[in-house]
């Protein structure tokens, strides 16, 4: 999904500061630096359920 958007965005997207090209660079390094198993969960279930909120 950022490969298309990157794509459609065009030359911008690598340009220092443009999120787009941050994100591409993110789903790439995720190829050969994978999450830890504990952080990939949390990540889902934060997702899922939504942040852990302290309770007053």
């Amino acid at each position: 999904m950022v490969s298309l958007a990157v794509q459609v965005n065009g030359g911008a997207s690598y340009f220092t500061g443009n999120e787009l090209g941050r994100l591409y660079r993110d789903v790439l390094a995720g190829q050969f630096h994978p999450s830890s198993e504990d952080s990939a969960l949390g990540t889902v279930a934060t997702a899922w359920l939504g942040p852990i909120t302290e309770a007053l």
